[in-house]
């Protein structure tokens, strides 16, 4: 299961899509799933990871997994893509696009059957098996079902924590 979990920036992309994706970068497909953007449009930040996922040479298709009103959709338009960039911005606006509709549960299929998924700092966030540390600095009020803080379990956070205190 291809995972790149960032922060802040882009800087580890280029050779992630170049390991997990064998075509030249004018003819890769990434979807752009802006859920956790929503909320910020017009900041600069917004635009500015856009454009530098863009300035590498990628084709970006720009998605709104909330605006799925089933999963199956979104699991069709997941078929037309190279990989998978999950933006930045509000952790439970974008969490709650994925429980509403089922897009989570479609998007973790794909990652799971290898789609190459690129999390950054929401997108990153809802790969564990729970959002909930993240309340103390993110703003719950913004999405229509807060209350909701598991995550995706693409990462099994408890696994990792074992596995770094061995030995």
């Amino acid at each position: 299961m291809p995972l790149l979990l960032l922060s802040l920036g882009i800087g580890a992309v280029q050779d992630f899509i170049s390991t997990h994706v064998d075509r030249e970068p004018g003819e890769i497909n990434i979807g752009y799933i802006n859920d956790a953007s929503l909320p910020y449009s017009g900041e600069e930040f917004v635009a500015a990871e856009h454009e530098q996922l863009a300035a590498l040479g990628y084709s970006l298709t720009d998605i709104t997994a909330g605006d799925h009103d089933q999963a199956g959709t979104f699991r069709s338009v997941l078929d037309e893509l190279d990989a998978v960039y999950v933006a930045g911005g509000n952790t439970f606006v974008l969490m709650s696009a994925f429980r509403r509709n089922g897009t989570g549960n479609a998007l973790v299929e794909k990652v799971r059957t290898a789609l190459p998924y690129i999390g950054s700092s929401a997108g990153s966030i809802i790969t564990g098996l729970s959002i909930e540390p993240v309340s103390l600095m993110g703003d719950p009020s913004e999405a229509p079902d807060p209350a909701e803080r598991v995550g995706l379990a693409l990462v099994d956070t408890n696994s990792a924590i074992a596995e770094s205190d061995s030995p």
